[in-house]
């Protein structure tokens, strides 16, 4: 495969070339745009064997991987988590620290816009944490009514966002974790931008 094929600088994530892209690699579904920051990439399902950690999307081996999902059934039903690393280069998932780190941030960038081969989504962010490794399982997004409530007041106490919508747990919801953190930005550890989908279209 052609690496030089995904590139930012010839891909409208507006406008996606999905023969193109599956081509490329069967394994895309879906593209991640946030606006104001580096994040315009493809999205990977991700596999048991941890192949995307260390593979681009093109398949060459690569330190900066690819944006995984992780999910069941089908992408964005529900709940998915999408992983990515946060690079010193400034690329893939650094720019997500600034939702936990940087004041007003989030006030520019409530959305991030997901494209599948189907449906455009704007899903809408509502949290961010940063967690050390032992308190990964807080990206799992319960789905127990129960366990969902307990599991959301935990997250609006750990988050530096302050916001008056948040989801409910039959809400079709998406966290963003990032690994690797990056050195030159203060970090306790991995951050997790939480959202649900705000609305969709055809």
């Amino acid at each position: 495969m052609n690496s030089s094929i995904i590139n930012n600088d010839m891909i409208n994530y507006k406008n996606l070339d999905w023969k193109l892209l599956k081509s490329i690699n069967p394994d895309i579904v879906g593209w991640m745009h946030v606006t104001s920051t580096p994040i315009d990439y493809p999205i990977v399902k991700s596999r048991s064997d941890g192949y995307y950690y260390n593979h681009n999307v093109s398949g060459d081996e690569s330190a900066h991987g690819c944006l995984q999902a992780v999910y069941e059934n089908d992408f964005l039903n529900y709940r998915t988590n999408i992983i990515g690393h946060a690079m010193k280069d400034g690329s893939m998932f650094v720019s997500l620290h600034k939702y936990y780190y940087i004041p007003g941030f989030f006030e520019d960038n409530k959305i991030i816009d997901i494209v599948t081969q189907d449906k455009s989504y704007k899903v809408k962010v509502w949290a961010a944490i940063s967690v050390t490794n032992d308190k990964l399982s807080l990206g799992y997004i319960p789905t127990d009514p129960k366990l969902f409530d307990r599991w959301k007041s935990v997250i609006k106490k750990l988050s530096t966002i302050s916001d008056n919508s948040e989801p409910s747990c039959l809400d079709s919801q998406v966290s963003f974790i990032t690994c690797r953190p990056c050195k030159s930005i203060p970090s306790d550890g991995v951050v997790i931008v939480f959202c649900y989908l705000e609305k969709w279209k055809i």
